[in-house]
Formats: C-alpha cells, sequence, structure tokens
C-alpha cells in the first residue's frame, strides 16, 4: 500500500498530544489529506473530489487516487489533476461554451 506520509506532520506536531491550533498549523494541502485519510477509513464505495488539486499539487493526487483505487473505492474527480489519468477510466472535458467531449 502507498504511504499517505503522515510521519512529518507527526514529527512537526511532537506527536498527537500536543496541543495546537490545528487549522493554522497544518497547511491546507495537509488538511485535505486528513480529510481524505478519513474518506479513505470510513470506506464508502463512492466519493466525488472537488478540485483536490488546488492544495495537494500532482503526486499528492496521485498518492490518494492510488489509496482509493487499491480500496475499491470509485470517485469522480472534478477539477484539473494533470499527470494522474492512469486512475481514471474515462474524462470529460467540459467547455466555458456547454460543449463537451
Amino acid at each position: 500500500m502507498v504511504d499517505w506520509h503522515l510521519d512529518l506532520i507527526l514529527a512537526r506536531a511532537a506527536g498527537l498530544n500536543t496541543e495546537h491550533d490545528w487549522d493554522s498549523f497544518l497547511s491546507l494541502g495537509e488538511q485535505q489529506l486528513l480529510a481524505a485519510l478519513r474518506i479513505f477509513l470510513a470506506a464508502p464505495q463512492f466519493v466525488i473530489l472537488d478540485r483536490p488539486g488546488t492544495a495537494l499539487g500532482a503526486e499528492g493526487i496521485k498518492n490518494l487516487l492510488s489509496h482509493f483505487s487499491a480500496a475499491a473505492i470509485g470517485f469522480v474527480v472534478l477539477g484539473h489533476t494533470r499527470g494522474s489519468e492512469e486512475f481514471y477510466d474515462s474524462v470529460v472535458d467540459i467547455q466555458a461554451d456547454g460543449g463537451w467531449h
């Protein structure tokens, strides 16, 4: 299984028993990663991800989709996610004029 890379967060936080203002302590990408981990642990059959690339970046998205694929969690990703095409069965590109392909 792919690593969630939480060890860096835990080391910086000095463990989970240390009090922090987590909203300011964690970057937006780290917050999205933890939200994705909560989804993964809940093990739904299906999830919709709205623009995960805004904070995760290409490698973070690949890591996330790899986890969901390995756990048989279906997903629809809204937004641009260049570099993770191998995880998609289909891609719908919606144009500004309402057309799509």
